[in-house]
C-alpha cells in the first residue's frame, strides 16, 4: 500500500513539474497540451511565433519574410506544397486556442495599463493630490513643486499612444537638444514595471567644451525616475530615485 501510495506522489510530481515547465518552442505541442502556468511569462509576441511554429511544423508556407527567414533556418522546416492541405490535430488546435486566449488577455491588459497612465497624467496635470494618493498610493516629498514640474514635463512630452513593444518590453522615449542642454523624456515598460523618466543627461552637440563662451557644467545634470507597478489591473506608484 505505501508503494503504491509513493508512487502515485511521484506521479503527481511529475506532472506538476511537466505543467510548471516554461515551453520554449512547440517541438511537442502536436502531441502535449500546454498549460497556462507554461506560458504565464510569455510575451503576446512569443505566443504568436508558437502559433505559427505549430503551422510551420506542418509545413505552412509564410508570406511575412521575418517568418520565411525565421523557419527557413530551422533544420526541422519542411514548406509543403498547398497550405489548403494542412490539417491541425485535435491537440494543436487546443494549443492554438490556449495561445490565441493568453494573447487576448495581455492585449486587454496592456490597453487597461496605457489608460490607467492616461488616467494618471490626467490627475497630475490637474494637481489633484487628492485622487493620485486615493487612486494610485501617489506620494510627494518635500521638494514636490521641483518633481512636479519635472513629471509634468515628462507626461507632456511623452505619446501614450504611439509606445511600441518588442516581447515584453514597451518603449517611448524623445531626446531633446535646445542648443545648451539634452533631456530625454521616457516611458519604459518591462513587464509589470513601469517607469516614468526625466534625464538631463550632457550639454548640446554644439557646445564644444567648458569654456567660456557657455555656462554649462556638469553639476547641472541629473536624472528622476518615478517607478510604478501594475498588479492585479492596478496601477500602483512604488518610488521615485534621483541621481545626479
Amino acid at each position: 500500500m505505501k508503494r503504491i501510495i509513493f508512487i502515485i506522489l511521484i506521479a503527481h510530481i511529475l506532472i506538476y513539474k511537466l505543467n510548471a515547465q516554461v515551453i520554449d518552442n512547440c517541438s511537442d505541442c502536436s502531441n502535449q497540451i500546454v498549460s497556462n502556468e507554461q506560458i504565464k511569462e510569455k510575451s503576446t509576441d512569443e505566443l504568436q511565433l508558437l502559433i505559427n511554429e505549430i503551422y510551420a511544423r506542418k509545413g505552412y508556407n509564410f508570406k511575412d519574410l521575418r517568418f520565411v527567414e525565421y523557419f527557413s533556418n530551422q533544420n526541422w522546416y519542411r514548406p509543403a506544397k498547398n497550405n489548403n492541405e494542412i490539417k491541425l490535430n485535435e491537440i494543436e488546435n487546443q494549443n492554438v486556442n490556449i495561445f490565441k486566449e493568453r494573447i487576448k488577455y495581455l492585449d486587454l491588459q496592456r490597453k487597461e495599463l496605457i489608460n490607467q497612465i492616461k488616467n494618471f497624467k490626467k490627475y497630475v496635470l490637474a494637481n489633484d493630490s487628492i485622487y493620485l494618493r486615493k487612486q494610485f498610493e501617489f506620494k510627494t516629498k518635500d521638494n514636490y513643486d521641483k518633481e512636479n514640474k519635472d513629471l509634468r514635463s515628462v507626461l507632456n512630452k511623452i505619446n501614450l499612444d504611439d509606445i511600441h513593444w518588442y516581447k515584453n518590453k514597451g518603449l517611448y522615449k524623445v531626446l531633446i537638444d535646445n542648443g545648451f542642454v539634452i533631456i530625454e523624456h521616457s516611458i519604459r515598460i518591462h513587464g509589470n514595471n513601469i517607469d516614468l523618466q526625466l534625464n538631463q543627461m550632457s550639454h548640446s552637440e554644439i557646445i564644444e567644451g567648458f569654456d567660456a563662451y557657455t555656462d554649462y557644467r556638469s553639476e547641472i545634470e541629473y536624472m528622476l525616475e518615478w517607478q510604478f507597478e501594475f498588479s492585479n489591473g492596478r496601477l500602483k506608484f512604488i518610488n521615485i530615485i534621483g541621481a545626479n
